[in-house]
């Protein structure tokens, strides 16, 4: 290490920072998810079972028309 001691002070310092912008961004990163779950527990809480499970089978519809368009995008891309 021939790096002057002020140099790896300012470094040390700016990645502090870095790591305390990370830990403010992941905080506010918890508290959306968390309003979000808890706005999704409301809404459920007013819903039928049939519409529950009407929202899963839509869910499921959805997440298995992604995985094949996520799986055609690769099958393209290694193609190229």
């Amino acid at each position: 290490m021939n790096e002057r001691p002020e140099i790896r002070a300012n470094e040390l310092r700016a990645q502090r920072r870095a790591v305390a912008q990370q830990r403010t961004e992941l905080s506010r990163q918890i508290r959306n998810e968390t309003r979000k779950r808890k706005r999704m527990l409301q809404k459920s809480a007013l819903m039928s079972t049939l519409d529950l499970v009407a929202v899963l089978e839509l869910r499921s519809e959805r997440q298995v028309a992604a995985k094949a368009k996520a799986k055609a995008k690769a099958r393209a891309a290694a193609d190229d």
